[in-house]
């Protein structure tokens, strides 16, 4: 790997120094950074606008890994390049020298002129980019090494391929799932997964994701029952299948309620009683018509 560091001795050259730049960036295909697109980036690009610089590379593909981090790791106590660095890669680093301190590393060394300060400012630098390139082979082995995975980091995985719409390895991932009803996340997995074949005109797929949801979930939730409910009347044309759904929704909610009258039940009472009068009145007019 070949790193090339831009170091500013004279604030004057300003100017110089983001013109290389703008040349080195030029044939670039992409950029990679640790939080560069809410920090680094809009810097770079407002000091090229005062000094009237066209930088087009700023405009590259841009991979930020803070925010891959973010999406595909969940429960980190923070997401500094340090924090990610030792959970993903299991490295401290040693003597190295905090960030927050470089600035004024800097400023000093300038007045001074005194540039032997800052080499552990560049030793550092290169450790941040030996640290991207770890996290990013970390970050993308995170889809294939996906077994074993807790329901909540699963449910970041697959949501992660359905924003890129890699649609058929999100729906292969979620089918393979080993997670456990009483994990955290799994409900949230189960509505994505089922989300995922309805988006697809998989419907009968869904089907048995909502009935197992039903049948597993610790906590009532009147979702899969009016999702399978649903599935009943418009793709399978089984109206009595979908009152039978709705009718064990009743007794689930009643106990819930007698438990707990939170507001959300009423809501939920509100839009199956709802419902269930549609279909009723629909099984009703099929009859009078036969």
């Amino acid at each position: 790997m070949e790193v090339r560091q831009y170091f500013l001795v004279d604030l004057d050259a300003e100017k110089a120094l983001y013109s290389s730049l703008a040349s080195e960036f030029g044939g670039r295909e992409a950029i990679a950074s640790y939080n560069g697109k809410s920090y680094d980036l809009p810097l770079i690009r407002s000091r090229c606008v005062m000094n009237r610089i066209n930088f087009d590379g700023l405009d590259l593909p841009h991979l930020d890994l803070l925010h891959a981090v973010r999406r595909l790791y969940k429960g980190f106590a923070s997401y500094t390049l340090g924090e990610v660095e030792g959970r993903l890669l299991h490295i401290r680093r040693e003597e190295d020298i905090p960030g927050a301190l470089i600035p004024g590393l800097y400023f000093e060394a300038v007045r001074s002129g005194d540039l032997t300060t800052l080499k552990p400012v560049f030793q550092h630098n290169v450790m941040d980019l030996l640290s991207l390139i770890g996290i990013t082979a970390a970050a993308a082995g995170r889809f294939d090494a996906h077994e074993g995975l807790p329901a909540r980091d699963l449910l970041a995985v697959i949501r992660t391929l359905t924003d890129l719409q890699f649609y058929g390895d999100a729906e292969r991932i979620g089918c393979t799932a080993l997670c456990t009803p009483a994990e955290e996340g799994w409900t949230s997995l189960a509505r994505h997964r089922a989300g995922l074949h309805k988006r697809r005109g998989g419907y009968a797929e869904a089907a048995e994701i909502w009935k197992e949801w039903i049948e597993q979930a610790p906590d009532f939730s009147f979702e899969p029952y009016e999702e399978l409910a649903k599935y009943h009347e418009h793709r399978a044309g089984d109206i009595a299948a979908a009152l039978d759904i709705l009718a064990r929704a009743e007794g689930r909610l009643e106990i819930a309620r007698a438990l707990h009258d939170h507001y959300v039940y009423r809501e939920w009472e509100a839009s199956l009683r709802h419902r269930k009068e549609r279909l009723l009145r629909k099984q009703q007019l099929q009859r009078r018509e036969a």
